[in-house]
């Protein structure tokens, strides 16, 4: 989540990228690449449904995130 929201593709290198868990089980980012600090990201655990884990990345400060479950049915 973090190469595609930084812009630089897979270039980047997933190797300059590494995600750690505080105490907490929150995710946070342990190191990036040179140029870029840690505490400039923001890095959001989501589960948008049951068993589908997925993580959103913010450049700043973390927003206030929700996750919303919408069911659909087909009108007669």
């Amino acid at each position: 989540a973090f190469i595609k929201a930084h812009g630089a593709g897979v270039g980047y290198g997933l190797e300059r990228v590494e995600v750690a868990m505080g105490n907490d089980g929150t995710p946070f980012f342990a190191q990036l690449a040179e140029n870029d600090h840690p505490e400039d990201w923001s890095l959001i655990r989501l589960e948008p449904a049951t068993g589908f884990p997925a993580a959103l990345v913010l450049q700043g400060r973390s927003r206030a995130v929700s996750c919303y479950h919408i069911e659909f049915t087909r009108a007669n």
